[in-house]
Parts: structure tokens; C-alpha cells; sequence
């Protein structure tokens, strides 16, 4: 489905840090944003309470199952012509993201094997809501602390997918320190990032992946 979005600049240079963090555009910054936040139940009180004026126009494709899951878990706001500015904008300004301004914004492609398992779900997700496994990843490794016990335990190395990813530099170097103190690779640190992103928010397809 094709949305106009109407947004304030500040809601707008908070989506470009954002992007810029995460190392993706501006689309898969909101379709992410939406897919994880879509189940916090909110009034339109909150939704029109950090609204100013509608300064950046945007449109953009949105896939079917994302409006479908914004209408069910917000069944007040449905009547309401311009939801989709107000949640964008809602999302948005509800907090910020600190930066380091010596955060290098150049990527690192890597190339790894991930359990099929972990696979068949995020290209799950990724076909029903246009969430990037990349975007999965990112967002994982900015926000979220690995078990390595465990997540070495849930690597299933002989039942494999290989596939391309990118990461901000800055996370990289995460990576690369996690593996000089820890002695593991990056085929299981990937593998373990996205599956704490499966654990935060894989609720919302879970009567498809059964």
C-alpha cells in the first residue's frame, strides 16, 4: 500500500540519524520502527501530542501485513486520516538516539553462514513486512547485549545459509572486539544478533512460522 507521510523537520533529521546509525535508508528505517513498535498499544492523545506542523512530505510503500497489524493492535486510531503521520512522527520523537560524532558512517560488507533455522525466519519476516535482514542485524547490535554461551550452543554449523550483509563501521568494530576477547566468529555472532532480534520482536509472525 502506498502512504503519504506528513512529518515535522525534527521528526525528519531524527529518521536521517537514525538511517545513518543503522547504515539504511530512510524506508527501511520506518518499516523497521513500525514492525517493532506496532504492538505498544496508544490514544490519540499520544499520537497528537509532540505534533506540530506537517513540514516533509514523504510517500512510500508499505507492505499490506504492516497496515494490517498497525489496524489491529490500534483499533482507536483507525478513523483517524493522517495515523500513519502521527505514528511515523510518534515513533520518531517518543525518544532520541544518542551519536558519537566519531562514529565513522562508512560500512563493512561481510560475507557469513548463518543456521538455516535463523534464516527461514527473518526471510520470513522480511517478505511479509519489507524488513531487512541487515536492518535485523544492525538494530540488534546497537541495541542489545549477546549471551555467547548460548548463542555458540544455537549455532547449527552444518545446516548453513550463506549470506551478504552490511554493517556501520563502528558496529563492525563491536564485532571485531567481541571476537578478539571471546574467540568466536563472525558466522555465529551474526547468527546470534539476529536471533536476539527473533526473541524481541518475532512475536507478530509467530502463527506463521509454526
Amino acid at each position: 500500500m502506498k502512504i503519504a507521510l506528513n512529518i515535522s523537520s525534527e521528526a525528519k533529521n531524527e529518521l536521517n540519524k537514525r538511517s545513518k546509525l543503522l547504515g539504511i535508508t530512510n524506508s527501511a528505517t520506518i518499516h523497521l520502527l513500525w514492525y517493532i513498535n506496532v504492538r505498544e498499544e496508544l490514544s490519540f492523545d499520544d499520537l497528537t501530542k509532540s505534533y506540530v506542523v506537517k513540514e516533509t512530505q514523504m510517500q512510500m510503500q508499505v507492505k499490506d501485513y504492516l497496515i494490517d497489524l498497525f489496524e489491529e493492535n490500534q483499533p482507536t486510531l483507525k478513523k483517524i486520516n493522517n495515523k500513519y503521520s502521527l505514528y511515523i512522527e510518534h515513533l520518531l520523537s517518543k525518544d532520541q538516539w544518542s551519536t558519537n560524532e566519531n562514529w565513522l558512517t562508512n560500512k563493512k560488507q561481510m560475507v557469513v553462514n548463518i543456521s538455516n533455522d535463523t534464516y527461514r525466519k527473518i526471510q520470513f519476516i522480511k517478505e511479509k513486512t519489507n524488513v531487512s535482514i541487515k536492518s535485523m542485524l544492525n538494530y540488534s547490535l546497537l541495541n542489545f547485549e549477546l549471551d555467547l554461551e548460548n548463542s555458540v550452543k544455537m549455532y547449527d554449523d552444518k545446516d548453513t545459509v550463506k549470506i551478504n550483509v552490511s554493517v556501520p563501521k563502528y558496529l563492525k568494530d563491536v564485532m571485531t572486539d567481541i571476537q578478539k576477547r571471546y574467540e568466536v566468529n563472525n558466522n555465529i555472532l551474526v547468527d546470534g544478533y539476529i536471533r536476539k532480534f527473533l526473541e524481541n520482536f518475532n512475536g507478530y509472525l509467530e502463527k506463521y512460522l509454526k
